[in-house]
């Protein structure tokens, strides 16, 4: 029997989906058993009603159950993604921040897409950048496993969403699709920086994040508008550990760096955003180096080899840049991710 349609009366009725239930009605629809019709009725119904936090954990459950996965050696994994959106055209600075904590000697498993709603998303930066990102889940594997740097490409991992994909075309609004990309790390990653564009998304990714099981992660809006930590206003941080949520706010004092206009972290383009990228990682000074060594910092935090001194862990990232060792760690992941 086809449920979706008392879900779809639940939700207009204003009532929040069980995560059982939303789980069902999202494996039903990634399993190609659900009508095109049905799709978008439930997607924009959760839209107007708002998506509530039981309703993103049992979407990303059953998104999670359908994912392609990748095992590694390596412990304490690091995803740094965003659910985008923030429609603020800066350049690909999560993809950056990963790469440098990469450098940092922290294991990242970076997950994400081609663009969506921005100029330019982390697969098509890091293809400018020379790094193949269609490589085989044997590959990433591998990139992971050797370099302590991988990048898994959501239409690879998650085949399933593309039973959903037209529907959320014709729709051309965000869905709670657009906030489970940062809740499905391949790799399992337990560490997690992520951003969100909408401030109201916060809290509800955090709780969100605490459900499905997480060691140590936060989720951050940047109070001028971007879903990054931001170096030209202050961040709105929600800290989410296994039994606790705590709000805080930091600031680029906190990392020991002077604040900036946005104007100067701005990319219309792939190929704009991997040149300020390529800037960061020969070692000049810029805007763009301050927003990716306190993004980087966050990520090496996390991990807790610095305890809670923000800026302790920006001057490791900032080792990273001027050492070399970031630079060294892309141009390794972009040989190894040519080898399939």
């Amino acid at each position: 029997m086809n449920s979706i349609p008392s879900y779809i009366k639940k939700i207009q009725l204003g009532t929040d989906l069980q995560a059982a239930e939303m789980e069902d009605a999202i494996g039903l629809m990634m399993s190609g058993a659900v009508s095109q019709n049905e799709m978008g009725s439930l997607l924009l119904a959760l839209k107007k009603k708002g998506e509530a936090v039981s309703e993103i954990v049992g979407a990303a459950r059953a998104m999670r159950s359908k994912m392609s996965s990748i095992s590694s050696s390596r412990s304490d994994l690091v995803d740094t993604c965003g659910t985008g959106g923030d429609g603020s055209g800066t350049f690909n600075v999560s993809t950056a921040a990963a790469i440098v904590a990469a450098g940092a000697g922290i294991s990242i498993a970076k997950h994400g897409n081609r663009k969506v709603s921005s100029k330019t998303g982390s697969a098509d930066v890091l293809t400018e950048l020379g790094v193949n990102v269609s490589s085989s889940k044997e590959t990433v594997e591998n990139c992971l496993n050797e370099v302590g740097l991988c990048f898994c490409f959501a239409p690879l991992f998650h085949e399933s969403v593309k039973n959903v994909g037209a529907v959320r075309k014709s729709l051309g609004v965000p869905t709670i699709f657009n906030l489970l990309g940062p809740l499905c790390n391949p790799a399992g990653a337990s560490f997690q920086l992520v951003g969100v564009g909408n401030p109201d998304q916060r809290q509800r990714i955090a709780a969100a994040l605490q459900q499905l099981g997480t060691t140590r992660s936060v989720v951050v809006h940047g109070n001028d508008g971007i879903c990054e930590v931001s170096n030209s206003s202050t961040t709105a941080v929600t800290m989410v550990n296994p039994n606790e949520l705590k709000s805080v706010t930091w600031e680029p004092e906190d990392f020991q760096l002077k604040g900036s206009t946005r104007s100067a972290i701005l990319a219309s383009d792939p190929q704009q955003s991997a040149g300020l990228i390529q800037k960061v990682l020969n070692g000049e000074n810029c805007p763009a180096r301050d927003i990716v060594v306190m993004n980087a910092a966050a990520a090496i935090w996390l991990v807790g080899h610095e305890g809670d001194n923000l800026a302790v862990c920006a001057k490791k990232a900032i080792e990273s840049i001027d050492s070399g060792a970031a630079y060294r760690k892309l141009t390794r992941l972009a040989v190894l991710s040519q080898m399939n």
